[in-house]
């Protein structure tokens, strides 16, 4: 029992380990699709800025020529340089992080045009497509379609041979029968950590514990020790500052003595002086 709780913990701190991982990966992932969708923003905001931009040379060149006004011309001159400006301001404002990038509610979906090529984009760019695929399966989000088809095709090959199980497909009661030891085993999850875990498994090496309960109660026993030395330690500093204080202020106070002994002296000097001139 004891050999198979130290393997069923093992088992425990593989799967954080691997939990951990994926959400390194997770993370990852989310953070370079942000990035794609970002720099597509950019790139669109770009070309529809740069055709805005030479539209309104082309009719300042017309209005030049054709029907001089300077009125006109300080217009589409102002507006020529508040283009970009504008542009800038939306793309900052519009950016997405790796929390968001799902998210439709921001500038560019409000706006038909730019919300129908970020759904074009996010559809049919192979590597941001591959990057979605990637966290759907680490994530586990079901793609419905598939999951729809793999259903109809169930159907159509169910219709067609009959509900008979092949020997491959057919689940093996015989070997799934006897429940595996380690299954037996539960750790709470409030216990189902890497700290915990690793304490359990050195208290059993090290023969402090022979079973999950007992492994369970000499953790709870140490960490109730460690807070109590904990708040000893800060008394003991609180204790320590206190003495420095009054040390301090004892200092001060000796200090403020002799400087006021010293005035006293003074003035008595003073004083036996002008009586020495006065006889």
């Amino acid at each position: 029992m004891k050999n198979e709780l130290i393997a069923h913990i093992d088992k425990e701190l593989r799967t954080l380990s691997i939990y951990k991982g994926t959400n390194k990966t997770v993370k990852a992932l989310n953070m370079k699709i942000a990035t794609q969708i970002n720099s597509f923003m950019a790139r669109t905001l770009t070309s529809y800025t740069m055709v805005g931009m030479t539209l309104l040379l082309l009719l300042f060149y017309i209005q030049s020529f054709l029907l001089p006004h300077p009125g006109l011309v300080i217009e589409i001159a102002v507006a020529f340089v508040l283009l970009p400006v504008i542009a800038v301001a939306i793309q900052m404002i519009s950016s997405v992080n790796e929390y968001n990038w799902k998210h439709q509610k921001f500038i560019f979906g409000y706006i038909p045009t730019f919300s129908k090529k970020k759904e074009k984009f996010l559809k049919n760019d192979k590597n941001i497509k591959k990057d979605i695929e990637k966290l759907n399966k680490l994530t586990g989000n079901i793609d419905h379609k598939k999951l729809k088809e793999q259903q109809e095709r169930w159907s159509e090959n169910l219709r067609k041979n009959g509900p008979k199980q092949s020997a491959v497909s057919r689940p093996d009661h015989t070997a799934a029968s006897p429940k595996h030891t380690s299954e037996k085993i539960h750790i709470p999850s409030a216990y189902r950590n890497k700290n915990a875990l690793t304490k359990f498994k050195e208290y059993l090496n090290n023969g402090r514990a022979d079973n999950l309960k007992e492994a369970i109660n000499l953790y709870e026993h140490e960490k109730a020790f460690i807070k109590k030395e904990k708040a000893i330690d800060r008394q003991r500093e609180e204790i320590e500052a206190l003495h420095r204080e009054i040390d301090n202020i004892n200092h001060n106070n000796a200090v403020r003595t002799q400087a006021l002994m010293r005035q006293r002296a003074q003035y008595e000097y003073q004083v036996r002086k002008k009586i020495d001139d006065l006889k």
